[in-house]
């Protein structure tokens, strides 16, 4: 175990800078079939990082793989406590920017049910600006959804705001819509209910996809 978690920490160290698709692709076999939680979840956190200042650019073309891989090592039976946390902060990096997701991470419940309000009058807001006020029924939807435990029918509905498809602009904004979308296609072949940070997560990446790029 020690061995795979020092070559996960180097994989990491090398993401930004020497990241090669090559690499990328073996990485995502390697998550695949590590075997140990924690592990996995340093394995997603390095392959959330590929890609940025300084590697390949054709890295970028596999943003959907490796999303789709970082949602199948969630949906793990066994990724819980600090594995799973460390494995939806890598699914939030990619679609937010570094470490945005953290802080959310370690809200306790009435944090959260705040959270989720500010987040969900902020998008009405966005919404409002962009002429699409017809969404706000499904922002509304998705905070009942939240209320009631419900938070695979919370993503969704936020996915389906049919603003994400005109309204992004800009390659982090168009990375937020296409990591919600992802969710919530994954989420409709998921027996289990998410963890409640899952909405909170999809809240962001809808936020995120919709304030104007800069």
């Amino acid at each position: 175990r020690g061995v795979r978690f020092a070559a996960a920490r180097a994989l990491r160290d090398v993401a930004k800078t020497g990241a090669t698709p090559e690499t990328a692709v073996l990485l995502l076999s390697r998550l695949a079939s590590e075997g140990d939680p924690a592990v996995a979840s340093r394995l997603a956190f390095a392959l959330s990082r590929f890609g940025g200042d300084g590697a390949d650019t054709s890295i970028a073309s596999l943003h959907e793989t490796r999303t789709v891989a970082l949602l199948s090592a969630l949906d793990r039976g066994d990724m819980t406590g600090l594995a799973y946390k460390q494995t939806l902060a890598a699914v939030a990096e990619m679609g937010l920017g570094e470490e945005a997701f953290y802080p959310y991470l370690g809200l306790n419940e009435l944090a959260r049910d705040q959270a989720v309000n500010r987040l969900a009058e902020e998008i009405r807001r966005l919404l409002h600006k962009a002429g699409a006020d017809t969404d706000a029924p499904s922002v509304n939807a998705a905070v009942d959804g939240y209320t009631q435990g419900s938070y695979s029918d919370a993503v969704r509905d936020l996915a389906r705001l049919s603003a994400l498809h005109t309204t992004p602009e800009g390659e982090n904004a168009f990375q937020a819509a296409a990591v919600l979308g992802a969710m919530a296609r994954r989420r409709r072949q998921d027996t289990d209910e998410p963890h409640p940070e899952e909405l909170l997560l999809a809240l962001l990446l809808a936020k995120a996809a919709l304030t104007d790029g800069k």
